[in-house]
């Protein structure tokens, strides 16, 4: 059991309470005597405050503490502490118990017994937007409160009438005293005569989403002496009003209800400026707050057909007359200047917003009785049948989802949000089932590669988020892959520059092909479209041929037949300087090996930014290719250059010599876009 120290954070009567609480336990264990735990209990008091001798009595300890300055610093501590303090009413995010919780120990903690003083901090605390009403209801309710439970009780009484106010922004229900029923309206729902607005009746006996207004005005609060309000119906956007048309010649006229001719009210209105008065209270001037009973006016703007400052004042009145559209019938709602009765009554009340949002579950869904708190209504909503076939939804969703990348228009993004979203509707939280899922969503003509890379990569992947950062990697790879057809570059890794060839520029020497040399690329001259047998190239088995853009033609070597000792053999052209194989576009042998430079024996594909060594195989001279005499020779640029009329090049051939960095090229994918740049 830890002994709880001493040293000035805590009010000593609650300290020395406390360790009190620990002596029967000491006694019952340690056979202790009083002086001997007392002695043992000072020890626990931080050196810092010094007790003076003599301490003989847990009296004189709490006496002791009290007396030392460490107290002062913590009363005064606590006074501001009780200064700063401020409350926040529960729909603001606070929290009333834990405030007064707070309230309480804080004026324990300072010493402030006075209740006078008690009102004054319990005052402060109150933000300034509560001013206008709490601080009238406050003094006017705490003028002769004799104790701190008293103040408290008050308080919570007036914290409970300012939650019921209804605040600018409000959603209300109004319900028509008479009848039970509530005003409402319907979507698109339209009067076939008068305006033609949006119609509104008294509806319903129980508030649904159709018998919701949000009401607005300037001020937080609304009074009825000077307030004028607006009511915008919550599923259709539009305001109450009336509707005012003009005749010409005649002048202005309001459009009449459908069947007692008075004013016709309607949502859409060109008037919805409201004001209201307490149907019950004469006179009286307090705030508009949740199930006030009052009556709505509205002022007309025009009188005997002309524009008026005091145009006429009707009332809003629900009765039981009915009018019909379609099938169905309705009970009217209408604005009136006659004697004010029982009808041109209703009751405001504010919606708390659980019972707002319970309004908006569709009908077909039954919830039960009894849920007061969102967590309820979230068990209520996964617990009926349309929560299992939305899971169901998104699971089948899951099993068609497809992933392309950008480079087949798609967008890896918006499929990693897709999926992710399924994943969360459909409840799948386990890591290994979003693996499978995730991987049937690659296309068929991406196995040979991702499959690989995906469960290589995947084994030890323990969330969602290490799943996707993976998945993102792979693809980026996967983008950087060499496909058939590919526009590629190949940098000459020890001089910086690019194998290219130029239309029609050609040996003067050899086989006055179309010459290759390494340029500072690149550009058009330095872009070759790669070619083989599959989609993606493996190190063991490909065979490729390089095209040049701009030509078209082929990089390879040129052989050719002379007669020699009574016979043909084969010969291959030489390059301009050096005497090694020439290397030209239009040679009679294109098909080119490739190896990985830096890693040997590599049995991956071939991608963007791999150093490799170009190969190629010769022919013997008696014009065969599987004879072991066909020498294998590599694609090599070297500082070597040679000119053709003023113009020098660096010069590429094919070579048979060791390996070396003169050997090797960066090979280099060119994306559309860029590609595109280049023509």
């Amino acid at each position: 059991m830890d002994f709880p120290k001493y040293d000035g954070n805590i009010f000593p009567d609650e300290w020395i309470n406390i360790i009190q609480k620990y002596y029967y336990f000491w006694k019952s264990r340690y056979n202790l005597e009083t002086l001997e735990y007392l002695d043992f209990v000072k020890s626990f008091v931080d050196p810092t405050i010094t007790l003076q001798t003599g301490i003989d009595s847990f009296e004189k300890l709490r006496n002791a503490l009290k007396e030392d300055i460490s107290f002062a610093v913590f009363k005064n501590t606590n006074r501001r502490k009780l200064q700063s303090l401020k409350y926040d009413p529960e729909r603001k995010g606070g929290d009333t118990s834990k405030f007064i919780s707070t309230f309480r120990k804080l004026c324990y903690n300072a010493e402030i017994n006075d209740v006078e003083e008690q009102k004054k901090y319990l005052y402060k605390s109150l933000p300034n937007n509560h001013f206008d009403y709490v601080s009238s209801e406050f003094y006017k309710k705490m003028k002769n409160f004799k104790s701190i439970n008293e103040l408290i009780k008050e308080f919570e009484d007036i914290i409970f009438e300012e939650s019921n106010l209804i605040r600018n922004g409000s959603i209300v229900a109004l319900k028509h005293v008479a009848t039970g029923k509530y005003l409402s309206s319907i979507s698109n729902l339209c009067y076939t005569s008068g305006s033609g607005n949006q119609l509104v009746f008294v509806g319903s006996s129980e508030p649904d989403p159709n018998s919701l207004w949000k009401i607005q005005f300037n001020e937080e609060l609304a009074t009825s002496i000077d307030t004028s309000i607006r009511l915008q119906h919550i599923k259709s956007n539009m305001y109450l009003g009336i509707n005012h048309y003009h005749k010409y010649r005649y002048g202005y006229f309001y459009c009449e209800s459908p069947t007692t001719n008075h004013t016709e009210v309607s949502c859409g209105g060109n008037e919805i400026n409201w004001k209201f008065k307490y149907s019950k209270l004469n006179n009286y001037q307090g705030y508009l707050k949740s199930n006030d009973i009052i009556n709505l006016s509205i002022k007309k703007s025009y009188d005997k057909r002309i524009l008026a400052l005091n145009g006429q004042v009707e009332f809003l009145r629900g009765h039981d007359v009915q009018f019909t559209i379609g099938n169905d019938t309705f009970q009217e709602v209408v604005c009136h200047n006659e004697r004010l009765g029982r009808n041109d009554e209703l009751i405001i009340e504010t919606r708390e917003y659980l019972d707002f949002v319970k309004s908006l579950v569709d009908p077909t869904i039954t919830l039960p009785t009894g849920i007061d708190s969102f967590e309820k209504l979230r068990n209520a909503l996964k617990e009926d049948v349309s929560f299992t076939v939305f899971k169901n939804t998104n699971k089948r969703k899951l099993q068609s989802l497809k992933y392309d990348p950008e480079r087949k228009g798609g967008d890896t993004s918006k499929f990693i949000s897709t999926f992710r979203k399924l994943c969360y509707n459909a409840e799948i939280n386990d890591i290994e089932e979003q693996k499978n899922y995730l991987y049937k969503s690659l296309p068929n003509n991406h196995f040979d590669y991702i499959s690989n890379e995906f469960y290589e990569k995947m084994k030890n992947v323990n969330s969602t988020n290490e799943l996707i950062k993976k998945f993102e990697d792979i693809i980026w790879e996967e983008s950087n892959l060499i496909r058939n057809k590919s526009i590629v570059a190949l940098k000459h890794v020890a001089t910086g520059k690019y194998l290219s060839s130029i239309p029609n520029l050609r040996y003067t020497s050899g086989s006055r092909n179309q010459l290759v040399f390494g340029s500072s690329g690149p550009d058009p001259n330095s872009l070759w479209k790669i070619q083989f047998n599959k989609e993606l190239a493996t190190y063991t088995d490909t065979s490729i041929n390089l095209q040049h853009i701009k030509t078209n033609m082929y990089l390879g070597l040129n052989n050719y037949k002379d007669y020699e000792d009574d016979d043909y053999y084969y010969y291959y052209h030489k390059s301009p300087t050096t005497d090694h194989t020439e290397v030209s576009c239009g040679g009679n042998e294109i098909n080119w090996n490739f190896n990985h430079s830096k890693l040997d024996n590599y049995q991956g594909y071939l991608k963007s930014n791999d150093i490799i060594n170009l190969s190629i195989k010769k022919m013997d001279r008696y014009g065969d290719y599987d004879t072991q005499d066909g020498q294998v020779e590599f694609l090599r640029s070297h500082d070597v250059q040679f000119a053709i009329g003023n113009d020098a090049f660096q010069e590429v051939v094919c070579h048979n010599e060791r390996l070396g960095g003169n050997d090797e090229w960066c090979i280099e994918l060119i994306h559309e876009l860029k590609f595109l740049k280049f023509k």
